[in-house]
């Protein structure tokens, strides 16, 4: 629903001009993989549509045929977090020595805040599903309404599987 509540936005604004779409369209799909994998969203889509909100009207082109430039929003720092570690992995394709670039490319200020905190957002998700089903009952963990997310499945799976083998969770 943010994708469609930002283009009513960008039409509104756009006053019939066409827009670019294509970076909205990543942008979703950032969301939609980080709802399923971790249970919250990135909220990318939700921040563009926030900041064109407070804007009133578009210096638009002459020509109704030029697509309208919109002003960005900042990044949630979630999607500059993934962002930054995707576009890591590029340009060790075509690099003669992929490891060795690769090993200098983790040494920068940019790449290991990144993986931080990536690294945070998994754990407090993982805590948070772990809470969610410790206190359960077996029959209760094996009905998977309460899963809202892949980590809340691995977790109720695997202490699910772990009181049926009588050992403590890994």
């Amino acid at each position: 629903m943010d994708l469609v509540r930002l283009w009513n936005l960008k039409a509104d604004l756009a006053e019939s001009h066409p827009f670019e779409a294509h970076e909205d369209i990543a942008h979703t799909t950032l969301d939609a993989i980080w709802v399923v994998a971790l249970g919250s969203s990135a909220k990318t889509i939700d921040s563009q549509a926030n900041m064109l909100e407070t804007v009133s009207k578009l210096d638009l082109p002459q020509n109704r045929d030029e697509s309208v430039e919109f002003p960005q929003a900042p990044h949630p720092p979630a999607f500059d977090a993934i962002l930054t570690l995707t576009n890591s992995m590029e340009p060790l394709i075509s690099h003669p020595f992929p490891k060795t670039y690769h090993w200098f490319l983790r040494q920068g200020k940019s790449y290991k805040n990144a993986k931080r905190y990536k690294d945070q957002e998994i754990e407090t998700m993982m805590k948070e599903a772990l809470d969610k089903f410790s206190g359960q009952r077996v029959d209760a963990l094996e009905t998977q309404g309460k899963d809202r997310s892949a980590i809340d499945h691995m977790i109720r799976r695997e202490l699910l599987l772990s009181k049926k083998e009588d050992r403590e969770p890994q």
